[in-house]
């Protein structure tokens, strides 16, 4: 009999003969007993025809016998001992093989840029943004999503190039989902676009197969996951936890959008809540924190960028959602800077750049503006080197910092 074909992509395993017709094992869920019995989800199809598809043991004697009778039941002629003998060694070997070591010299290059959506989401990798209740989180999310689907700038941005998204939720529900995208898509005076939705039952671990599956019927290749403590039946404080969801999104095998929560620790603008592995694992990290103003139907959003695997830490991005009578929700880009709250949380340079627009500042009216001491703001001015502040002495014979050139 002809060797099989044998190909693994993540976690699917397929054992497949072409002539003299089309016969395929697919293996996916394997688990290994405390035997060292291997099983999982088989199926098997006879060109267009399935005639097995049910949880089965591969790797006993026993376990393919009763297979192969089934088989030759089902569907007579093929030399089914055979064939599940030579499929299930293949699908043992190649389960414990695992994907096979590479020669990164033939790797492929990268395609496209780093980034689906610059500088908010990174390709090919998990990106986390993580904040406080309340701060528009999942809408903006789900305006994310509709860029990347669309190549439309929801987020004052385009993505690096489309890409089909399945916006999987633990959170709402789907008319809610379909609510917010309409209202986003008015907003922006652009057709709704179209959003593959899918409802978190399970922790991710128990999905991520049937996320997979989903994803590879859909054709999708991003994935929005809303959000991370809904998604997991760990303690969010243990690295396991944190271990187990990276490895599910790893399995999934696609670019993705974790939705985190902030904890309330005094650092807890620095990592999302729990183990510290939730920022490890995760390639780029966003904080969103939204300021008051005293207007219920506008939300300044600022993001903060906590860590970046992949190249610099990006500057504060700013956003404004406007949530108007009719129902519309805009939303536009804006200054960090523009809102006392928000800027406060920038770093000292930043702010004294921002101080310094309206003219010249001694060390001590820098240090008021920016809430900070004169000796801070004379070090930071100093490391600086001239790049960004110059010296300047007034007929007075005051020194004072102003802006370079």
């Amino acid at each position: 009999m002809i060797a099989p074909t044998v190909t693994t992509a993540h976690g699917l395993h397929r054992v497949t003969w072409e002539d003299p017709e089309a016969i395929a094992f697919t293996f996916d869920m394997p688990r290994t007993g405390r035997d060292g019995g291997l099983s999982g989800e088989l199926r098997v199809t006879v060109g267009p025809d399935e005639v097995h598809h049910a949880f089965t043991t591969v790797s006993s004697v026993r376990g393919r016998q009763e297979l192969a009778g089934y088989l030759a039941k089902r569907c007579p002629g093929p030399d089914w001992p055979e064939l599940v003998d030579l499929a299930g060694r293949a699908l043992m070997g190649s389960v414990r093989a695992g994907e096979p070591a590479i020669d990164l010299r033939l790797a492929p290059r990268l395609e496209t840029g780093r980034y689906l959506l610059d500088p908010l989401i990174v390709d090919r990798h998990p990106t986390v943004w993580f904040g406080p209740g309340g701060s528009a989180k999942s809408l903006l999310a789900l305006a994310a999503a509709a860029s990347i689907e669309t190549g439309y700038p929801f987020l004052g941005s385009a993505p690096s190039h489309p890409a089909r998204v399945l916006y999987c939720d633990w959170e709402l529900d789907a008319a809610e989902h379909r609510d917010r995208l309409e209202r986003l898509a008015a907003g922006a005076n652009t057709p709704c676009p179209r959003m593959d939705y899918l409802r978190g039952e399970g922790p991710l671990w128990t999905e991520a197969d049937r996320i997979r599956r989903t994803a590879d019927r859909l054709g999708s290749a991003f994935l929005v996951v809303d959000s991370i403590s809904a998604a997991i039946d760990g303690p969010l404080e243990a690295a396991e936890t944190a271990v187990a969801f990276f490895n599910a999104l790893r399995r999934i095998g696609l670019p993705a959008l974790g939705i985190a929560h902030q904890t309330k620790a005094d650092s807890g603008d620095q990592a999302p809540f729990g183990s510290v592995m939730w920022r490890e694992r995760a390639r780029l990290v966003w904080y969103l924190r939204t300021a008051e103003n005293g207007d219920p139907n506008r939300m300044p959003v600022a993001f903060y960028c906590r860590k970046n695997n992949i190249g610099a830490l990006a500057q504060a991005q700013g956003m404004t959602l406007t949530f108007e009578d009719d129902g519309l929700i805009r939303i536009a880009r804006s200054d960090v800077a523009d809102s006392a709250d928000l800027a406060g949380r920038l770093p000292l340079r930043v702010r004294l750049r921002t101080a310094l627009r309206g003219g010249a500042l001694t060390y001590a009216e820098l240090a008021e503006a920016c809430e900070s001491d004169p000796e801070t703001v004379r070090k930071t001015i100093q490391r600086d080197g001239g790049k960004a502040f110059v010296r300047l002495v007034g007929p007075d014979g005051i020194t004072r910092w102003g802006l370079a050139a």
